[in-house]
């Protein structure tokens, strides 16, 4: 006769309160569930765009994140907003997952290194296994541990003069340490993402030129990013992280990570990407006593005695006015070269409409007056620091191997103890009910 199986644990383990909170706390579905919940929120800051890291001190690039993720989301943006979705990195909430996943892995973790160090005992005490069948009918130990052994486990055996015989059967070492890499690389990938969340940035726009250099918004990235060429038609430019760094090119909409040198290491970290070339002039406008006049480039910008004039994709025309001198500058960007025309405010009366040049001298009401033109090439690039990537990048790398090895190679752990008729046979790990099973089926001698 085979008495069912029972999904019981022994009477010891149902007086633990601890035990048993042990293994809620490190419990299969518990970790799944926040390993996928977090899979589907990484998911999402990929998919979503990500509000700047400025907010709306970058009214600009405010704006423009706002404009795509209505029109991205469409009815589900207040709701989206309203979770924190757009913007992951700051959400308390998902950092609090962070930390829970953390805890449950290091619990895990540490679980799996003591059953590897408590593999060397040899006794017939209960861990986790559960009693999965009691059986009267079953084979004389000796011919189950001969089958275990054919079956590659590691069989011990209760020594002579034990008062029970029993047999106790794993899949030691190579199984637990697969189990054991998977979670050493999920607490890196974890890592990796926390020290993201907490240390990187990303900026959508940042302005450089040929004759004022980038400073990047981040205390690892010290250097400096110098704008060195641009080609218009390639819609290209070429960049350098500091003095020492190599040259880096960028094509508009494709990223560039930036290489990592040996006096700044992070700077592997950093993504840039051309978002535009802004071609432009540094404008300035003099007297005849070399006093400066005041430049107003529009009604939202405040007057200042040198002004960069430029030109987004899309605009051929940009206008100024000089203060004081009661004049009105268009500057044209053309494919045959730029044009500047000077007229008077408020009658309109062209005063000059010519080729630009680096000095132009005009007559106003004012006297003579020299506007000064300094072409200056600049681009506007997204960059994204990240410095956790490389051990974000590790860790997947090492939890997919350890996932491979646990699923090709789960661990097991079998205890089979004989009662004078009785059978008792325990296991713990996936799939062992199925050997036990096996087991408890071969017939009796």
């Amino acid at each position: 006769m085979i008495a069912p199986a029972s999904r019981q644990v022994d009477a010891l383990e149902q007086r633990d309160l601890w035990r048993s909170l042990w293994q809620v706390l490190t419990n299969d579905v518990l970790a799944v569930s926040l390993c996928v919940v977090l899979a589907l929120l990484g998911l999402a800051s990929l998919v979503l765009p990500q509000s700047p890291a400025a907010g709306m001190a970058d009214p600009i690039a405010y704006s423009q994140w706002q404009t795509a993720a209505r029109l991205q989301a469409g009815p589900a943006y207040a709701l989206l907003e309203s979770l924190g979705l757009f913007n992951l990195a700051q959400a308390i909430w998902a950092r609090v997952l962070m930390w829970a996943l953390a805890g449950v892995l290091v619990a895990r973790l540490f679980d799996r290194l003591v059953r590897l160090v408590s593999m060397g005992r040899a006794d017939e005490r209960l861990q986790d296994e559960l009693r999965l069948r009691v059986t009267e009918q079953a084979a004389p130990l000796p011919e189950l541990a001969a089958l275990l052994r054919i079956w590659r486990y590691r069989v011990k055996t209760a020594p002579p003069g034990a008062p029970e015989d029993w047999i106790r059967a794993d899949r030691a070492p190579w199984a637990e340490l697969a189990s054991v890499a998977l979670h050493v690389g999920l607490l890196l990938a974890l890592a990796g993402a926390m020290t993201n969340s907490l240390l990187g940035w990303s900026a959508s726009r940042l302005f450089v030129d040929q004759a004022r250099p980038l400073q990047l918004p981040a205390e690892a990235i010290a250097d400096q990013v110098e704008l060195i060429s641009v080609s218009r038609p390639d819609n290209r430019a070429v960049v350098r992280l500091g003095l020492a760094g190599a040259p880096i090119t960028l094509t508009q909409g494709s990223p560039a990570t930036a290489p990592a040198t040996l006096s700044n290491l992070f700077s592997c970290c950093l993504s840039l990407q051309l978002s535009e070339l802004t071609p432009g002039y540094q404008v300035a406008a003099r007297g005849a006593d070399g006093a400066p006049f005041t430049i107003t480039l529009s009604s939202y910008a405040a007057p200042a005695t040198e002004v960069l004039l430029t030109f987004r994709p899309g605009e051929t025309e940009r206008s100024f006015a000089v203060g004081g001198a009661s004049v009105g500058v268009i500057v044209s960007s053309r494919g045959d070269g730029d044009r500047v025309r000077v007229f008077t405010i408020p009658d309109g009366q062209v005063l000059t409409d010519t080729v630009i040049q680096p000095s132009l001298t005009i007559s106003a009401a004012a006297g003579l007056m020299t506007i000064g033109f300094d072409a200056r090439d600049g681009a506007v690039i997204a960059a994204h620091y990240q410095p956790g990537q490389p051990l974000l990048w590790v860790g997947a790398a090492l939890a997919l191997a350890g996932l491979i090895g646990a699923l090709l190679y789960p661990a097991h752990y079998v205890l089979i103890r004989r009662h004078d008729r009785w059978t008792e046979f325990y296991a713990s790990g996936r799939g062992t009910r199925a050997l036990i099973r096996a087991l408890s089926r071969l017939p009796a001698s």
